[in-house]
């Protein structure tokens, strides 16, 4: 089962929804989640979306990322581990990539997302202003060290 996100006529991402396990969920199971609304099913983990450039003739594998429900509050997605592949990255994929995931928040039902980006990853950071959240504040993670921006977009 995978969700279609159209970029042009001849190519578009298709993203597979997985469990955190990795296992593949059921198209049954994802379309009585999405009358549902929400990730609340998926516990605390979330739900890990693999990103797929597709033609009639060709599909390849262009990154992933997660999606999770924010504990107590069943308007609020977060985004998290983003990746685009090496390959992929200046290939003119990482707006779409970008897009698809509001597009999949917006399906099961999400008014907002939030997520966070460590400020001196220059590339992760910008891919989160391009994105559209607003940086709320920063922070510095008392386990890492690393300056944090913490986002929040509306759907």
């Amino acid at each position: 089962m995978r969700i279609r996100f159209d970029i042009n006529e001849l190519v578009w991402l298709e993203a597979e929804p997985r469990h955190f396990n990795n296992t593949l969920v059921e198209e049954s199971f994802w379309n009585e989640f999405i009358s549902q609304k929400g990730f609340e099913w998926a516990k605390d983990k979330g739900v890990k979306f693999i990103v797929y450039r597709k033609t009639d003739s060709s599909e390849y594998e262009i990154g992933r990322f997660f999606l999770s429900a924010m504990p107590g509050c069943c308007g609020v997605c977060i985004s998290h581990n983003a990746y685009l592949n090496e390959r992929t990255r200046h290939s003119g994929l990482s707006n779409p990539f970008r897009d698809i995931k509001p597009f999949i928040a917006r399906l099961v039902g999400y008014s907002s997302m939030i997520a966070t980006s460590i400020v001196t990853d220059i590339p992760a950071f910008k891919s989160m202003l391009k994105s559209n959240y607003r940086i709320v504040d920063t922070f510095t993670n008392n386990r890492t060290n690393n300056v944090l921006a913490f986002g929040f977009k509306k759907l």
